[in-house]
């Protein structure tokens, strides 16, 4: 069956604690309902988080304050709808553009740069872009998980 490990609490913010990876919840979501828990975990934020301050009307601290099964329990209830227990991998691996590759044309290849998180300072910018006109075209592309790629 086609569907999701649903994973919550993640932050890309830099306030303390910093950027954090979501935690797996231990659920599957069905396609069919994939809509719904995002539209019923939004409502959650709005309805139960900290709205006295804006550092902390995030739904990470509403996550470490309630715990990972108040949290279910709360969606369960909105949804009224119980989700099957999920323990098996969260991602499917992939290795479109891993490190250096050829492209479809043989004379052609890339190096992809892999970005923590989707940040970099300027110089580490300023870095790359030398690289791509040094070694490669002087162009830069963009993957669907924030890493940069250099064709050469």
């Amino acid at each position: 069956e086609t569907g999701y490990a649903l994973l919550v609490g993640g932050g890309a913010g830099m306030s303390l604690p910093g950027p954090r990876l979501a935690r797996p919840a231990g659920v599957f979501v069905k396609t069919d309902d994939a809509f719904d828990v995002a539209v019923a975990l939004a409502e959650i934020h709005r309805d139960y988080s900290n709205r006295e301050s804006k550092s902390k009307a995030r739904f990470k601290w509403l996550l470490e304050e309630w715990g990972l099964e108040k949290l279910l329990n709360v969606l369960e209830d909105k949804l009224d709808k119980s989700f099957e227990c999920y323990n098996g991998p969260v991602f499917k691996g992939s290795t479109d553009h891993e490190g250096v590759g050829s492209q479809s044309q043989e004379q052609f290849h890339y190096v992809n740069i892999p970005i923590l998180g989707g940040r970099l300072t300027v110089k580490e910018i300023r870095r790359i872009a030398e690289l791509a006109n040094n070694y490669g075209h002087g162009e830069l592309r963009l993957t669907t998980t924030q890493n940069i790629i250099i064709p050469f």
